[in-house]
């Protein structure tokens, strides 16, 4: 259940912010340092390094949205991102979706330099930790990472 709908230009387009308190009775178990939390960082920072900024509102990097789940090999993105914010700072990482679209919802870093560095932090910390952990990235992910 929604606890505020609050209606704001993002990306140049109107659009409804969804956020909610947690209704979670049990302490987060999250694993954060998984190939699945790299793929999904990784995907959210697309566009950090492009100077572009709308000249209203809110600018912000790539969207996910469950639709992407497949394609970044993650199952229930939602509990994912869920992990992510408490990880990132409190403005960082949006919920939203184009008002009065049936569309899903998208998860996106908002643009600031601050946010930007704080994500590419993690993603680090994610690609320490798991190499230390001895897990493989994929050749993929390293050639990705190359370009």
């Amino acid at each position: 259940m929604r606890e505020h709908k609050t209606i704001v230009i993002i990306n140049g387009v109107d659009s409804e912010i969804f956020y909610r308190k947690s209704r979670a009775k049990k302490p987060k178990s999250f694993n954060l340092y998984t190939i699945e939390m790299l793929n999904i960082i990784e995907a959210l920072l697309i566009g950090a390094d492009s100077p572009f900024m709308y000249p209203k509102g809110i600018t912000t990097l790539s969207n996910i949205t469950s639709w992407d789940e497949k394609k970044l090999s993650v199952k229930r993105l939602s509990n994912k991102v869920i992990r992510l914010r408490s990880e990132l700072p409190q403005s960082c990482l949006l919920t939203y979706k184009p008002l009065g679209k049936k569309e899903e919802w998208r998860y996106s870093i908002i643009k600031t330099a601050e946010n930007i560095k704080s994500a590419k932090a993690l993603r680090d910390r994610l690609i320490r930790a798991i190499e230390s952990k001895d897990i493989k990235l994929s050749k993929a992910y390293e050639d990705n990472r190359k370009n």
